[in-house]
């Protein structure tokens, strides 16, 4: 009987670990941004979001909440408590990261419109206003491996097995 359970629980568990590995929906979109003008003229600034994305349907606009986020500016950290952040697409095509903050340091991640290649950076300086080029790149990440996934069900079994 033991035998029988564990070969069940053990083919379980090699059939739904492939499964799972196929289906990610959460990414993380690295956002570089060069300045162009305004006080900040020639630095680089980074964020990063984190969304799922099981809810795009692809077709028309669409606006998928960012689960985290992280962006360093003006000497503070801004994260996705801080405002309305967002993941723009139109027919299943990446626009960029929708994010404003009004205060202390305003500034703004706007998508494009058609491309990506329209998003843009933008904020409030003390003297001079600016803005800049947002360099994207979007990558899934990664479900445990189907491997990874049998060690864990087979140390289970182990432990399951010592107790019986």
């Amino acid at each position: 009987m033991m035998k029988t359970h564990i070969a069940a629980t053990l083919a379980a568990a090699l059939a739904a670990a492939p499964a799972a590995a196929a289906t990610t929906t959460v990414f993380v979109v690295d956002a570089d941004i060069t300045v162009t003008s305004g006080d900040l003229f020639g630095q680089t600034l980074s964020a990063q979001a984190v969304a799922d994305l099981a809810g795009l349907a692809g077709v028309g606009e669409e606006f998928i909440p960012v689960q985290r986020l992280r962006f360093d500016f003006g000497g503070e950290t801004y994260t996705e408590a801080d405002g309305d952040a967002e993941l723009a697409y139109f027919d299943n095509a990446f626009l960029g990261l929708s994010f404003s903050v009004d205060t202390p340091d305003a500034f703004s991640f706007i998508p494009g419109f058609f491309s990506v290649d329209e998003a843009f950076f933008s904020y409030q300086g003390l003297s001079a206003d600016g803005d800049g080029d947002i360099a994207y790149a979007v990558a899934p990440i990664p479900l445990p491996a189907p491997f990874a996934l049998l060690a864990v069900s087979l140390a289970g079994l182990v432990a399951l097995r010592r107790k019986v």
